[in-house]
C-alpha cells in the first residue's frame, strides 16, 4: 500500500471534528489517524469562540484569534471613550473566571500642554474601589502621574465579583526621561457579576485624547 505524501500528512476539520494524520513507520501505511471533537482539541467550548485562523496543518496551525477589540481613536476627543462592542459588533460579555488584558498606546496627546494619562472603568465604575497597592482611586490607573506618552498593558481578572489586575507602564516623563512602572491591584466592593463595558477617561483636562491613539482587548 501505498503510504503518504508529507503534504498529506496533518490535520483537517470536517463536521466539527479534527482529523489527524501522523507519521508511524510500523503501520503498513505509513501512517496513524485519529478523529477527535473540535471543542476537545482546542479544549474551549468552539460556539463561543471567534473563528479559527489557519488550516491545521504543520505550516498552517490552527490558531485561536483572541483579539476581542482593536479599537482606534478616530479624532481627538475629551472623551470619555465608551467601548460596549467587540470586533463583530457583539456585546461584550466578561464573566467570573475571565482573564483578559488592555493594551493602551498614545504616541503623543493633542494640544494642551501636551500631558496626560488615562483611567480605565469596567463597567464606568467611577466610586473608589480600585485600590493600587496602598492608595484607592475611582480608577485604574497604569501610570503615577501625568505623562507624554503611554505604553501600558492591564490585565484583569474578574472572580467572584472583583476583580485582580496587574499593570505595566512605559512612558515619557515631563523631564523627557524614560521611565517603566508596574503594580498590582484589585477592587473592594465593586460587585460585578458581568463586565459589558469600558469607560476611558482623561486624567487630567490638559490635553485631548489624540487620534490613532489604540485600545486593544484581548481574552487570555
Amino acid at each position: 500500500m501505498a503510504k503518504l505524501s508529507e503534504k498529506e500528512i496533518g490535520a483537517t476539520i470536517v463536521g466539527g471534528y479534527v482529523h489527524i494524520i501522523l507519521p508511524d513507520e510500523s503501520s503498513e501505511t505509513g501512517f496513524t489517524s485519529y478523529r477527535i471533537k473540535l471543542e476537545d482539541y482546542l479544549g474551549t467550548d468552539i460556539t463561543t469562540n471567534d473563528p479559527l485562523t489557519g488550516n491545521g496543518t504543520p505550516s498552517s496551525p490552527l490558531v485561536y484569534d483572541n483579539v476581542v477589540l482593536k479599537y482606534v481613536v478616530p479624532a481627538d476627543t475629551n472623551g470619555p471613550i465608551s467601548l460596549t462592542t467587540d470586533k463583530n459588533g457583539n456585546a461584550f460579555n466578561f464573566v467570573d473566571g475571565d482573564v483578559f488584558e488592555i493594551y493602551v498606546q498614545v504616541k503623543a496627546w493633542a494640544g494642551g500642554d501636551l500631558l496626560n494619562g488615562l483611567g480605565i472603568r469596567p463597567n464606568n465604575i467611577t466610586s473608589n474601589v480600585y485600590v493600587r497597592e496602598t492608595a484607592i482611586s475611582g480608577s485604574i490607573y497604569p501610570h503615577t502621574s501625568t505623562r507624554k506618552t503611554i505604553n501600558s498593558k492591564i490585565r484583569i481578572a474578574l472572580i467572584n465579583n472583583e476583580l485582580i489586575y496587574d499593570t505595566i507602564n512605559s512612558a515619557i516623563t515631563t523631564a523627557d526621561a524614560y521611565e517603566a512602572t508596574s503594580y498590582r491591584g484589585c477592587t473592594i466592593g465593586a460587585n460585578i457579576t458581568e463586565i459589558t463595558n469600558f469607560n476611558i477617561a482623561r486624567l487630567s483636562a490638559g490635553s485631548q485624547i489624540p487620534a490613532g491613539a489604540i485600545i486593544l482587548i484581548k481574552k487570555l
